[in-house]
Order: C-alpha cells, then structure tokens, then sequence
C-alpha cells in the first residue's frame, strides 16, 4: 500500500454551482456519476477553466446513518464559468483545509477509509460531515496519471 500523500492549503469563500444526486453506500457503483458530471460540464465554460481553478465532487454526510447509509453528492464548478441556472448553488467555506492525493483510476470507497483512519490515528481535528473530491480545471478523467484530491476542513 503506498503511503498517503497530502498537504494544507486555505480558501476564501468559494461559490460553486452544479447538480447533485442521492447515492446508497452499498450500491455506490450503480450511480452514473460520468452522467451527472457530463451534465454540469456541458452547462460550464471549459474553455475557461484554467489549471488552478477547481471542480469538485462534494459528498454531504448529514443525513447518513448507520441503517440508510446514503449521502448526497454534488458535482459542482466554479460559479463564474457555469451557464444557464443550475440546480445546485453551493459555497464552499473559507478555512484550512487538507488534500489528499489520489490517482483518479484507483481511487474509490477504500482510499477515503485510508484518509479516515490517517486523520484518527494522527489526532487531526476535522468537520466529519462532508468531504469533497478536488479536481483541478487540468483535470481529465481518461488520463491514465490523472490525480484528484480527497479534502477535509479542518477544524479550527
């Protein structure tokens, strides 16, 4: 197993607008998530993106329990380059933060138990009811060496 690569960094508020769905933990590889991504970027001005600007896949725990193991997860980009009016508006707070690095084609459900486990086992105070998959404007999924980021907030 290779060992967790991963630094801090800090935002500003950041807005972000796109769409979102509704995924059971259990069935997680039932969900088109290539569908929903397809959908937000054909409303966003990829032409725009630049390599610094961020796309996220944000997952919200709060309503996951031990018996629905469901969340819901968005896919958002940045608010300036996305047209027409979206389904999801979303701010992303200003704070610390740490991401992890992930190679997109091997990353999934057990990567995010690793970084779980990383921050207990490290005493890392974090918020425990979101995280969220960075993917910078360079981002291409069909890139055998495409890299994302699994974030936390850290708690303050």
């Amino acid at each position: 197993m290779s060992k967790l690569e991963f630094e801090y960094f800090e935002i500003e508020d950041m807005e972000f607008y796109g769409d979102e769905f509704e995924v059971h933990l259990p069935t997680i590889n039932q969900n088109d998530f290539g569908g929903l991504w397809g959908g937000v970027m054909s409303k966003t001005q990829t032409d725009k993106l630049r390599p610094e600007h961020m796309t996220i896949g944000f997952e919200d725990y709060r309503n996951m329990t031990k018996e629905n193991q469901t969340f819901i997860y968005k896919a958002l980009v940045p608010a300036e380059f996305y047209e027409g009016e979206p389904k999801v508006k979303f701010t992303l707070e200003k704070g610390k933060y740490i991401k992890f690095k992930s190679l997109f084609r091997e990353h999934g459900p057990a990567f995010f138990q690793r970084v779980y486990k990383y921050m207990q086992e490290e005493n890392i105070p974090f918020e425990g009811w979101f995280d969220f998959e960075l993917m910078y404007g360079d981002f291409y999924p069909d890139d055998e060496d495409a890299y994302c980021y699994v974030c936390l907030k850290i708690k303050e």
